[in-house]
C-alpha cells in the first residue's frame, strides 16, 4: 500500500509538480501556516 502510493507520488513529483508544490508551501508559510 505505501509502496505503490509511494511509486505515484514519485510519478507525480516532476521538476513542474516539484516547483508548484514548493511554491504553495511558501504560500501557506507566508500565511502563517508555520
Amino acid at each position: 500500500m505505501f509502496l505503490s502510493l509511494s511509486v505515484v507520488v514519485n510519478r507525480l513529483a516532476t521538476p513542474l509538480g516539484i516547483e508548484l508544490g514548493i511554491s504553495g508551501f511558501h504560500i501557506l508559510g507566508s500565511r502563517g501556516f508555520s
